[in-house]
């Protein structure tokens, strides 16, 4: 099943040419049943995912760049409204509990003269 999803990441990658090594490959030379194994995971991912029927498979990674400008223009907006949060306060501490880089990097206001936990 890896062998199978790396290889069709390869190929909508743009790889010009793929070789899927049989699963014994590593200790000796491949068995008869493996290397029918490795060959029908290259037939899989050529017939029935349909890949071969076209040039670039992902149409010039129009869909793929479309979805990553997305995300980053999403990630921009929280970003710039994490900062003009940060600005109103005055200093550098996270504000917003349901962020996740919060929960990983917490960090405690502290009142002058008083200890830290």
């Amino acid at each position: 099943m890896r062998t199978a999803i790396e290889a069709l990441a390869a190929v909508l990658g743009g790889t010009q040419s793929l070789h899927t090594n049989s699963f014994d490959e590593a200790l000796a030379l491949p068995t008869e049943h493996a290397v029918r194994l490795a060959l029908r995971t290259q037939q899989v991912i050529a017939h029935e995912t349909g890949v071969v029927n076209t040039i670039d498979p992902l149409g010039g990674s129009y869909y793929v760049e479309q979805l990553t400008s997305e995300l980053e223009r999403k990630r921009t907006i929280i970003r710039n409204r994490k900062l003009a949060v940060v600005e109103r306060s005055g200093d550098f501490f996270w504000i917003a509990d349901d962020d996740p880089l919060p929960l990983q990097f917490r960090v405690e206001r502290t009142q002058p003269g008083s200890s830290s936990r």
